[in-house]
């Protein structure tokens, strides 16, 4: 029989893991510096997280998920409707601009196709972690494939210094495709982006992190 899990343990190694890629970027923490951390070997943590990536993927699907449960707690059944991956992609991204730090969460799985992937497929087989309404449609996964490598080549780019683009510009641009894809027109896609700007505020986003972090501690 294999080592059983112990879920408290877990939980402490993704709390962990997550402070320390905000504060000391993905790329300048090793599984040696986690393990230590959390006063455990890097064997034990590897019981739970054979790879880095896959505890950075499991860091950022906690994100998610606390997205999706704050906005059910504070928005309207009318508010949500048809917005689902907007609301998130809005959300998600514009935390970078109140907190720079978050990009080390992002940076790291879109520069990289096999995590894009890994946390797209997860994505997916978890919907019910996202999707505030409505489970995924065949079409919508086939946008959120589509969406994932426009912001994929946006955040190169970015990272690059060879695009000038603001947050809203950027993550607009990838919500456009991604709503093209669904076959909506012009007129419904500027109504939509337009709506979630004015929902998806400052403050708004900053509630969010305060309880988000809160949780992480």
């Amino acid at each position: 029989m294999g080592r059983p899990i112990n879920y408290e343990q877990r939980e402490k190694i993704k709390k962990i893991s997550f402070n320390m890629f905000l504060k000391y970027g993905y790329d300048n923490v090793t599984t040696r510096n986690i393990a230590k951390e959390c006063g455990i070997t890097r064997s034990l943590l590897y019981h739970y997280y054979n790879q880095k990536e896959l505890l950075l993927i499991d860091v950022y699907l906690d994100l998610v998920r606390e997205a999706n449960i704050f906005f059910l707690k504070t928005l309207t059944d009318e508010q949500l409707e048809n917005l689902d991956v907007n609301l998130f992609f809005r959300l998600l991204f514009r935390i970078v601009d109140i907190k720079p730090a978050y990009k080390n969460l992002y940076l790291p799985i879109y520069r990289d196709v096999n995590l894009i992937n890994n946390m797209l497929i997860i994505t997916i087989e978890n919907y019910d972690y996202f999707m505030i309404r409505n489970p995924f449609s065949e079409r919508k996964k086939l946008a959120m494939f589509a969406v994932s490598g426009i912001f994929s080549q946006l955040i190169s780019l970015l990272s690059k210094n060879k695009l000038n683009m603001s947050t809203y510009e950027f993550v607009d641009y990838a919500l456009r495709g991604y709503y093209f894809y669904l076959g909506k027109d012009e007129k419904e896609v500027e109504s939509l982006l337009k709506y979630t700007k004015r929902l998806i505020s400052e403050d708004y986003i900053k509630e969010f992190l305060s309880i988000f972090e809160e949780k992480m501690k």
